[in-house]
Formats: C-alpha cells, structure tokens, sequence
C-alpha cells in the first residue's frame, strides 16, 4: 500500500511540474487539504479505489436513412464514441474522449493543466496561490482571473480581512505577425468587513497599473498607452428594525488613462490626491447603489436606485457598463384568506447620456406582474404581464430654420407580454393521476417614430396549448394528449399553425424495459401556401444488469408542401456501457 500511494504522489507532482510548462488550455484546481486528509489517515487501511478511480462510458449508433428529402445520406451509417475520466485523490481529473464515424475520427487525450491553482486552508485562514480569482466588489474587483495570491481570513468573530496581489495581464510585444500588443499589468487590493447582527461595514482599496517597460515601445498607430486604476469603495448596512433594512455601496475609481503623461493636474477638489499623483490624463468616475426592504407578516416591499457614471472602468472587471441610471420598485404579498394567493409587482426606470454628451438618449421602462391563485385543491392559476417600453431620443446633426422644433427624433419600443395558465386536477390518489392545463400567451413588439407607428415594425404571436395527462401509477403508464396552436402576426405576414399530439410511455420490469411513442400533425397556414407535417416517433430501451443498455428508435416524417410530397423514415439502434 505504500509502494501505492507514493506511485499515486510521484503521478500528482508530475503533473503539477508539468502545468507549469504546458500551453494547452485546460484548467485544473488542486486543494492542499485533501492532501493533509489524505496524510491524516494514512495508517488506515483504504482500497486502491480510495486514491485512484476510473470511469467511463462507450455507446455505438447504426443509423438507418431511407427517404426523398435524405438523398445526401447514406442509407446506412454509424458512429462510435466514449469516454474516460480517471481521478486521483478525486482531485485531479483527467478526461479522455473520442468519436469514430465513416468521415474520420477524433481523440482527446488526457493533457496535463496550465493554469495551476493551490487552496490551502487552516482553520479560518484560506489561501488562493497560483492562477487564481477573487471578488471584491462589482465595481472593483469582480472575478478577474489573475497570477498571484490571496489570502482570506475569516476568523470566528465580526471581522472579516481579504488581501490580494499579482499579475493581471501579461505582457505580449508588438511584432509584425502580431498586431496586438499587451503591457504586463499589476493589480493589488485589500477588503475589510466588520458585522453585527444590526449593521455591517466594508471598506475596499483595489489598484492595479500597467508597466510601460515591460514591452519595447509599440509604434503609435495602436494607440497602445500604459494605464493605471484605484479604486477606493465602501459598503454598508443596517437594520432599524427586524422589518426595514437599508443598504449603500459607494465606489470612486481613479482611471489614468495614460501614465506616460507627466503634466501634473490641479486638483484641489479631490479629498483623495493624497492617495496618487493625478495627471490630465486623470479621471475620477462615481458608482452608487443603494437598496432598503420592508417587510410585513405577509407583504414585502422593496426600493433599489443604482447610478453609474458614464466611462466608469475597472481594470478588475472582464466587462462593465457604465452611463446607466436605474430606479426600481417591487412589491410582494399573499392575497385572500389562507394565503390562497400570491402577487408579485415590479416596476423601473433605466436612463443613458447622463452627462447629455451623446448624441442619442435610451430611456427604458420596465414593469411586470407576477400573479397565482389556488382556488381549491384542484384548481390553481397563474397569471403574468410584463411591460417594457423603450425611448431613444435622436438630435439632429444639422439645423432646419424652417422647422426649428423638431430637431430631435424620438424611436420608441414597447414590447408587451402576457401568460396565463389554468391548472385542473381531476383525480390525485396513489393509482392514479389526471390534469388539464390550459396555457395562453400573447407577445406584441412595436415601434414607434415621433410617436407614430412605422411600417413593417410590428410584430405579434398568439400561442395557446391545452393538454391532458393521465398517469396509471401501478402499471408505471403516461398517456399525454395536446393540442397547440399558433397565430403569428409580422408586417404583411400572417401565419397559422395549429395541430394535436398524443404520446404514451410506460416501463416494463421493474424499469428494466421502457417503452415510448408519440404522433403528432401540425397544419402551418400563411399568405402564400400551406403545409401540412406528420411525425410518428417510438422507441424502447432495454437495461441488461445495469450497465449494458439497448435502444431502438424510429422516427417517420411526411409532409406535403403545395404539390410536393417527402416522407422520411430514420431508425437508429444503439448500445452503451458505462462504469463502475
């Protein structure tokens, strides 16, 4: 057993040595405390599947084609495809795949990780070594995967300490093949919270920059220019009673856009100089969030205004969108006796161009209702409608003395749906099962110029589906049955579809043998023709001691198009096995 295990360690290492020097792209996470786990009960005696496992599954398909619009296939085919996972100290994995068919084949083989990522933990202390993502903020540091370390401490008491360091971006050289250059770029920041049970506080600093002289110059028609951010955020909460809660986060971040510029700027409004050296180059961009909840016995009622300002940057953040101005209410409570029902409100405001410096302005309102109501033990309903209304406000680029009024163009969207979906159970006892549902909804998309409605810019669909379930619990049988429909309204275009479908599946053998079929027609309608699909499905499978399954499975399509007619039949057979 120790020959064993050190053969396994000798494995892990290599493979740790390896990602260091490997260029593929595969990630792999390592943990320092399953290895001490691992060593603490080394004087145990575990089977060899304790420290090294594998698994897998392999399946082979012949697929047979006959029909008028398949003429591109061949009427026999096949294809063969698996994979392996083994996994040592259930730590590190290494997959295996591969696919076999009549155009070639292809192999995944096991590839040793590049990215490597350490997570050592000792109590309330956790460390993140190697390549490795950390959160602060979303306006700060927001999951940017970088080079580096981290430590979080989180010790038994209201005090909570994260501190992080390393390397955000490499540096790659402008070349005459490669025309994208990058600076090597630092980052470092630390985040302190205390809590209570009342309120809570954080404070955030976060900073990175990039080195100018970690590549040679590249040429100016890149416009390439070493940067540098702080960011400086704090966050906090309270609670003026176990009903009404209120939090803010605040965050100013300092973006010089290039640190080649040595022209000092005088900014003596800045509490935060102090911190940097600003240049002209030198911009300070604000984020505001703020959220406050009340809460009733049965109602909850919410208020959220979130502000951005325009070009806010975060060089901790993969992306980020800025000039954004949003307010928000919501509103949510049960409704009749026994809490029989339930409704949910929304509504919000979102505006752009905050600064008025663009030449466009998107306002956007947004409202949604939320509704479900149980009538008795076998009726229930649910009801939603949503709103969303967008204006784009155009200025004009040149001026019209004849008609001074009318310098702007106002687009507006507004896009509105609504479902409703009734629920009846005829018969719930533990033989048998029977439901209808009755689903309908409606989508309406318009666009508007001026407050007038354009050509061609409206769209509507009417959808509704009303079904049947019965399920025979003892014999393990469901019998399905529908009808749906759809009316679809776009420009000059109107199209109907409409068609019913039955499908029945059981289980035979204690599930060792499942049965399934299915049929359905859909008449589709429109201004120019019609046409007319029938799809018939079965299938069976068939498990042979759990590990060894055959299937069976024959699909049948006919349609009629206007005067041409294709029917499609393809059958497949297949058998699988997978391990343990």
């Amino acid at each position: 057993m120790k020959k064993t295990i050190c053969c396994i360690y000798a494995l892990a290492m290599m493979i740790a040595v390896l990602s260091s020097v490997s260029h593929l792209t595969q990630a792999q996470s390592i943990s320092i405390e399953d290895y001490l786990k691992l060593l603490h009960h080394k004087k145990e005696k575990r089977p060899l599947s304790y420290y090294f496992k594998m698994s897998g599954q392999i399946q082979s398909n012949i697929i047979f084609n006959t029909g008028g619009s398949l003429d591109n296939r061949l009427p026999i085919d096949y294809n063969i495809n698996g994979s392996i996972q083994m996994s040592i100290l259930n730590v590190i994995q290494l997959p295996f795949s591969f696919f076999i068919s009549r155009l070639g084949k292809g192999y995944q083989y096991p590839t040793p990780p590049t990215r490597l990522s350490l997570h050592p933990t000792y109590k309330w202390i956790k460390a993140h070594i190697g390549v490795v993502s950390m959160t602060f903020s979303p306006y700060s540091l927001n999951g940017l995967e970088f080079i580096g370390g981290g430590v979080e401490v989180n010790p038994y008491a209201p005090i909570e300490v994260s501190v992080m360091g390393g390397v955000l971006q490499k540096a790659i050289p402008y070349t005459a093949t490669n025309n994208t250059a990058y600076f090597k770029r630092i980052g470092y920041g630390s985040k302190f919270q205390y809590k209570q049970e009342y309120y809570h506080v954080c404070f955030i600093l976060w900073g990175a920059h990039d080195q100018f002289n970690s590549i040679p110059p590249p040429p100016d028609s890149i416009s390439l220019l070493p940067k540098k951010n702080f960011i400086i955020s704090g966050v906090g909460g309270f609670s003026i009673s176990k009903r009404v809660t209120i939090d803010v986060e605040y965050s100013l971040s300092i973006f010089t856009h290039n640190l080649l510029d040595s022209n000092r700027a005088d900014n003596k409004g800045q509490l935060v100089n102090w911190l940097i050296k600003p240049t002209t180059s030198t911009n300070y961009y604000q984020a505001i969030k703020a959220r406050s909840n009340f809460q009733t016995k049965k109602a909850t009622f919410g208020m959220s205004y979130e502000r951005i300002d325009p070009n806010y940057q975060s060089l901790g953040s993969y992306f980020f969108s800025g000039d954004l101005e949003s307010i928000s209410l919501d509103y949510g409570t049960s409704i009749f006796k026994k809490n029989q029902g339930h409704l949910q409100v929304q509504i919000g405001y979102q505006r752009d161009n905050l600064h008025a410096s663009n030449p466009s302005t998107n306002r956007r309102l947004v409202g949604s209702i939320n509704c479900s109501y149980r009538f008795n033990k076998k009726l229930q309903m649910t009801y939603y409608y949503s709103n969303y209304n967008s204006f784009i406000a155009l200025k004009s680029t040149t001026i019209n003395l004849n008609m001074p009024t009318l310098d702007t163009t106002q687009y507006t969207q507004v896009s509105q749906q609504a479902n409703v979906t009734l629920s009846y159970t005829l018969s719930g006892t533990a033989k048998s099962y029977r439901i209808i549902q009755a689903v309908v909804t409606y989508q309406d998309v318009l666009n508007l110029k001026n407050k007038q409605k354009e050509n061609l810019s409206s769209s509507r669909f009417y959808n509704w589906m009303i079904s049947y379930n019965h399920q025979i619990i003892p014999w393990s049988l469901n019998i399905q049955s529908s009808l749906n429909g759809v009316i679809s309204q776009m420009a000059s275009l109107t199209q109907l579809q409409i068609g019913p479908q039955i499908s029945c599946n059981t289980q035979l053998y204690k599930g060792q043998i499942s049965l399934g079929g299915s049929t359905s027609y859909l008449g589709s309608i429109d201004n120019q023709a019609k046409t007319y699909t029938f799809i018939n499905n079965m299938q069976a499978n068939y498990v042979f001691h759990k590990k060894h399954v055959f299937s069976l499975a024959l699909i049948q399509q006919i349609q009629r198009y206007e005067a041409h007619f294709f029917q499609n039949v393809v059958g497949t057979m297949s058998y699988s096995y997978h391990w343990p």
